[in-house]
């Protein structure tokens, strides 16, 4: 089982890796690929 102090650095080092995480969210973009796969009545439609 873990001492008091090493509970007490887990929750520290926990809540700056969600703070860090906070602050990504909020300040950047991130972008995630997705596949282009349209069925043949889309396409049609589309003109494509």
């Amino acid at each position: 089982m873990l001492d008091a102090d090493a509970s007490r650095l887990s929750d520290d080092a926990v809540a700056a890796a969600i703070g860090r995480d906070l602050g990504r969210q909020q300040h950047q973009i991130e972008l995630i690929a997705s596949e282009n796969i349209v069925s043949r009545d889309v396409q049609i439609a589309q003109g494509s």
